[in-house]
């Protein structure tokens, strides 16, 4: 739901169609802000007056539109990595994961087929890149 937006005026601002719960800033001033708007197409008229009393008027349509969110995607850099003894300590890459807003949320978890146990390092199963130590299959 938006729920503010503004709209640039010279003089006076007015709904003329749209959901009569919308509410208007001032109106005598050179924007017109504008609250509550839900989905839907609004009208909005601007008149400006001159000192000799002479008016003109304008209007401009806004549309409000349901935000269009993707589920974000999920890659691994390599879906099989091969570790050799000595080395028990790992880097597992997710930085190419993407979303068409933002990822806000990192979460690595062990499957529960998988027999190897390790040690996360540093909270990175809560960053795009999982690190793991002291690694045992």
């Amino acid at each position: 739901r938006v729920r503010e937006a503004v709209v640039s005026t010279q003089s006076t601002g007015e709904k003329v169609a749209g959901d009569n719960h919308v509410v208007l800033g001032p109106t005598n001033t050179t924007q017109l802000e504008v609250g509550d708007l839900s989905i839907g197409t609004y009208r909005f008229k601007l008149t400006v007056t001159d000192a000799k009393n002479i008016s003109a008027s304008d209007e401009v349509t806004v549309v409000v539109k349901e935000d269009n969110n993707q589920a974000p995607k999920a890659v691994v850099a390599s879906t099989s990595i091969t570790l050799y003894l000595p080395n028990r300590a790992v880097d597992v890459d997710g930085s190419g994961s993407s979303d068409d807003k933002k990822i806000v949320d990192w979460k690595w978890s062990r499957s529960a087929q998988s027999p190897a146990l390790g040690q996360v390092v540093n909270g990175s199963d809560k960053t795009d890149t999982l690190k793991l130590c002291d690694l045992i299959v």
